[in-house]
C-alpha cells in the first residue's frame, strides 16, 4: 500500500465531511457541519448539512470570530428554504452515527482530517461538560483527502500507474464552502 492511501473495497461507503468553526484555530468549535456518504465512484449516496444550534444561537460572542462570519445572513436563508438544519450538536452526532450504521461506513475522511476531527471533538466535550469524549463512533479508520491529495500530485507519485487503481476525484458538495475532495479507486 502506498503511505497515505486508504484501500476500499468495490462496494464500499464512505463518508466525507467538513467543518466551518468559530473560536480560535487551536480551540475550533464547529457551527457548520457537512456531510456526504460516497463510494470510490463518486457517487453520492447522500448528502446533510447542519448549523450546529448551541454555537450559532447560544454563542454570538464566538460566532463574531467565524472565518465566513460574514455569510451568517446566508445561514438564516438557508435554514429557511431547508438547505441546512438547525440541530443540536448532540442529534447532528445521533444522525451521523445512524447515517454510518445505515450504510455501513468505516472510513471518513476530510480535506483537512485533524483539524476537522480536533474541531467536532472539542465541540462535543464543550456541549457534553466531557461527558461525551468522541464525535465518532469508535473503530473508525481516518484519512487527510489533502495529504492523500499533495502525495499522489507530488513527483514521487508522478509515475503511479492507473493498474494501482487510484485518483483523486473532486466531489462539489454544494454545502461545503471549501474545496473539498473524495478519494476514489478507479
Amino acid at each position: 500500500m502506498i503511505e497515505g492511501i486508504i484501500m476500499f473495497n468495490e462496494n464500499e461507503k464512505f463518508l466525507v465531511i467538513d467543518t466551518e468553526t468559530c473560536n480560535t484555530i487551536e480551540q475550533p468549535l464547529p457551527y457548520d457541519i457537512g456531510y456526504a456518504i460516497c463510494d470510490r465512484n463518486g457517487k453520492i449516496y447522500l448528502e446533510r448539512s447542519f448549523v450546529v444550534a448551541e454555537m450559532f444561537l447560544d454563542r454570538k460572542d464566538l460566532m463574531q470570530s467565524a472565518y465566513f462570519a460574514e455569510k451568517i445572513p446566508n445561514y438564516w436563508e438557508d435554514i429557511k428554504n431547508g438547505t441546512r438544519e438547525i440541530k443540536s450538536i448532540f442529534n447532528i452526532r445521533k444522525q451521523l452515527h445512524k447515517d454510518m450504521k445505515d450504510f455501513r461506513v468505516k472510513k471518513v475522511g476530510a480535506y483537512n482530517m485533524g483539524f476537522d476531527k480536533r474541531a467536532l471533538n472539542n465541540v462535543i466535550r464543550y456541549c457534553s461538560k466531557s461527558l461525551i469524549r468522541w464525535f465518532f463512533p469508535f473503530g473508525i479508520e481516518f484519512f487527510c483527502i489533502w495529504n492523500i491529495d499533495k502525495q499522489i500530485g507530488s513527483p514521487k507519485f508522478s509515475g503511479v500507474s492507473p493498474s494501482l487503481g487510484w485518483s483523486v476525484v473532486r466531489v462539489s458538495l454544494k454545502f461545503m464552502p471549501s474545496l473539498v475532495g473524495a478519494v476514489s479507486g478507479v
